[in-house]
């Protein structure tokens, strides 16, 4: 009687997590915070990098924070991008922050040894990065059978090899100051699956598994580590989707899950 009892309750919790996990459209954990968290407003004057930062999610959580007098590290390929989010920060933070107070370092993601020397440009800048915002990344779409392993190995470069990198770096700096914080934009495709996504959803559950490992080992310490699964939001903005093949890639309007 008892089992059959903890087996109902089980399948409860699980399908009750499911569906509000497919209702919220993010992480519950995340929809929480959203709801009931605490303000961005808190953060006034510390340093978060951003990558990813010249469009989407990067873009937005630039402007959020930017609002509340956040002092920035954008990065992107894309320079010209970047200035125009920086600008568009500074008007936003209505005198709140100054040219000084937004970097801008133009970085390819996939350049693993060029991690570390943007990091030291950033400390060196602002004296200390407070948070690592783990942005930058790719969506995909093609037939599971059909995907080249070309492609799997660049999402994964991209998607989890790039992020996990730079938290490292990152943590080398969080570690001597005592202090920091970690955040990854993953997907609900790294819990329960996205069908035409391989790749993609499998870089997704590799996010998930590395940053749990993280925020169990730093549980005792102020760090902090989360694969955090965004709410969707549709921007119009054009980004590169792997297909099967290695460098074919289409110019889109898309839909991001992170």
């Amino acid at each position: 009687m008892f089992f059959a009892i903890l087996g109902v309750g089980f399948f409860t919790y699980t399908l009750s997590y499911f569906i509000l996990t497919l209702l919220s459209d993010c992480d519950l954990q995340l929809f929480f915070y959203e709801k009931f968290g605490k303000s961005p407003r808190r953060l006034k004057g510390q340093v978060v990098f951003i990558t990813g930062a010249s469009s989407g999610i990067g873009e937005h959580t630039a402007y959020v924070l930017a609002k509340h007098g956040v002092k920035l590290v954008l990065s992107a390929r894309r320079n010209d991008e970047l200035q125009r989010v920086k600008r568009n920060c500074i008007d936003i933070s209505e005198g709140q922050l100054e040219d000084k107070d937004i970097l801008v370092i133009p970085m390819d993601i996939t350049d693993f040894e060029s991690h570390r020397k943007h990091f030291r440009h950033a400390i060196g800048h602002f004296g200390r990065v407070d948070i690592l915002v783990n942005n930058a990344g790719r969506s995909q779409r093609a037939i599971w059978d059909n995907i080249e392993l070309a492609v799997d190995k660049q999402l994964f470069d991209l998607n989890v090899f790039a992020v996990i990198n730079l938290s490292r770096v990152a943590l080398e700096h969080f570690n001597k100051r005592g202090s920091g914080h970690i955040a990854v934009v993953s997907s609900l495709a790294g819990v329960i699956g996205a069908p035409f996504s391989g790749s993609y959803t499998g870089s997704k559950h590799a996010i998930q598994g590395y940053f749990k490992s993280l925020d169990i080992e730093k549980k005792q310490n102020k760090h902090s580590g989360n694969a955090v699964m965004s709410r969707t939001d549709i921007y119009e903005f054009s980004r590169r989707k792997l297909h099967r093949k290695r460098g074919t890639e289409i110019r889109h309007i898309c839909t991001t899950y992170g």
